[in-house]
């Protein structure tokens, strides 16, 4: 008797919470809320940073590349271009990113 009671509890202590937890309410609401917008700014600060990081390693490829076309070092001028192109797609993923969190970021003020 005593042994299907406290199942009979347990059952509908598991039952209950998972009702309340499927269903959350208006306070579980904001912080997680607060946390995403936060998460946003902190994802868009770190893509401006790599922007910035992108554009300044384009500058150091663009500057060994001319000077290995100085120098005819052809073997090097491939690697830079190569190396261009990577950074260039770096740009354009890091700016697509950039995008993407601030639409996030309009669209959970509203």
């Amino acid at each position: 008797m005593r042994q299907a009671r406290r199942f009979t509890v347990a059952v509908l202590a598991t039952v209950l919470g998972t009702l309340l937890l499927s269903f959350p309410s208006r306070s579980f609401a904001g912080p997680v809320h607060r946390w995403d917008r936060r998460h946003d700014r902190y994802d868009m600060r770190h893509d401006r940073r790599d922007l910035r990081r992108d554009w300044r390693d384009i500058g150091e490829d663009r500057r060994e590349l001319r000077r290995d076309r100085r120098e005819h070092d052809w073997q090097d001028v491939r690697r830079d271009r190569r190396d261009l192109r990577q950074d260039w797609r770096d740009i354009r993923h890091d700016r697509r990113d950039l995008r993407a969190d601030r639409r996030d970021f309009r669209s959970d003020l509203h």
